[in-house]
């Protein structure tokens, strides 16, 4: 298949709907108890995408994620890329008037948002005159304010979307932290995404697939061969070092594994970690391991080690990840086991 082609039709939603269709059982998602196959992952996002394309919201156009970690993260930027829309990453910890330049900077047509920064965006929502659907996750019963909406009022309440034919060339925007000045939108085609996750197909042994009808073997294949991937997401999906990791181990059939907690518990990670048999986890340098590592000398002196035999690596970016620290926690890594 010519370069041309494949940039034009190799779209991550056609990609994982292909995946659905064929491993709809398969794990996908999952944030303590509660977990999606890859059939409700797609059906979710199916019904989810309805309501932005009956908000209008379509190719070209940018969707907003103010989130926490969670099953809801993924499942709203599948949605935005079924209608072509590319998702765009908000820092929860964004006061309003980082969130009112972000919106306005990314002409966000819709946001979701935490319940948690309910507040904040209701004291600027009406100065974001472009933003046509606010969708509200969590709460804890509670209803969504009535400039919103409920994320599973808006499953609930429509029915999934109709696939449609898309492009290589959609995008997923990653805006930057802002520390160097403003956050800048970092745009990302579909078929860049792709093109890079071809080291993690090489890995596995497993022939890249070039058309969308070739997708939904491949996953089984490297299912088959007991390699398929489960991200624990460790770091925030807002950030390119687990978001990143997040499209390229779907696109390979693989799940994605976030924890309750709302900061770094690297004793729930562990658990979570042997509870799920994750296979890799994103983290970011010595910030995140050191507190990991520590959890781990923990168990250890307690005569109650995890069980890690699953994780085959642990991946970093973002700040350094010091030689020292690793030597650390390469001393708890199982024989044939993990590497960092």
């Amino acid at each position: 298949m010519s370069t041309a082609m494949f940039d034009e039709i190799m779209n991550l939603a056609s990609v994982w709907e292909q995946i659905a269709d064929r491993q709809p059982d398969a794990l996908a998602l999952a944030h303590g108890d509660t977990t999606r196959t890859w059939a409700e992952f797609d059906e979710r996002s199916s019904r989810l995408a309805a309501a932005l394309g009956a908000a209008g919201i379509g190719a070209g156009d940018n969707v907003a994620c103010a989130l926490l970690n969670g099953n809801e993260y993924i499942e709203a930027g599948y949605a935005a890329f079924k209608v072509r829309a590319a998702p765009c990453n908000v820092n929860y910890r964004y006061v309003e008037a980082e969130l009112l330049y972000l919106i306005d900077n990314s002409d966000a047509k819709a946001v979701f948002f935490d319940a948690s920064l309910a507040e904040r965006f209701g004291n600027v929502h009406e100065q974001l005159t472009g933003v046509r659907l606010w969708i509200q996750v969590g709460g804890e019963g509670e209803p969504a304010p009535d400039w919103a909406v409920g994320f599973e009022t808006l499953i609930a309440d429509n029915e999934p979307a109709a696939r449609i034919e898309r492009s290589g060339q959609d995008l997923w925007l990653l805006y930057t932290g802002g520390t160097t000045g403003n956050p800048k939108g970092v745009m990302w085609p579909h078929h860049n995404i792709l093109t890079i996750t071809k080291r993690l197909f090489d890995g596995y042994g497993v022939t890249m697939p070039t058309s969308l009808d070739q997708v939904g073997q491949a996953a089984a294949s490297i299912a088959e061969l007991g390699l398929a991937p489960r991200q624990m997401a460790a770091s925030p999906l807002m950030h390119g070092t687990a978001g990143i990791g997040a499209l390229m181990y779907l696109t390979c059939g693989g799940a994605v594994v976030t924890m309750t907690s709302r900061s770094l518990d690297a004793d729930e990670l562990w658990q979570t970690v042997q509870d799920r048999r994750c296979t890799v986890a994103s983290i970011v340098g010595d910030v995140f391991c050191t507190p990991m590592v520590e959890s781990l000398d923990r168990a250890s002196e307690a005569g109650r080690p995890y069980d890690l035999t699953s994780l085959a690596s642990i991946t970093s970016s973002g700040v350094m990840w010091s030689q020292p620290v690793k030597d650390r926690l390469l001393a708890h890594a199982h024989a044939g086991g993990t590497t960092v």
